[in-house]
């Protein structure tokens, strides 16, 4: 199902030529169930089994994509 935040996210992405892949939708997904924020060694050890590490660390680039 997607949102209207996944509506906003994957118009900022495209905004800067990226794409919202399957891998950054699940660090979006477990970022919003999270209680607070969450260092990027736990991201990607909770999102291991199904999508890798380069799902978490391409969010560093995205600060172009907006707010």
């Amino acid at each position: 199902m997607t949102t209207n935040l996944d509506s906003q996210i994957a118009d900022r992405l495209a905004q800067v030529g990226m794409r919202y892949t399957p891998g950054r939708r699940a660090v979006v997904a477990v970022l919003l169930a999270a209680d607070g924020p969450m260092p990027v060694v736990q991201l990607s050890g909770v999102l291991a089994d199904d999508h890798p590490l380069s799902s978490v660390c391409p969010l560093d680039h995205s600060d172009a994509a907006g707010d």
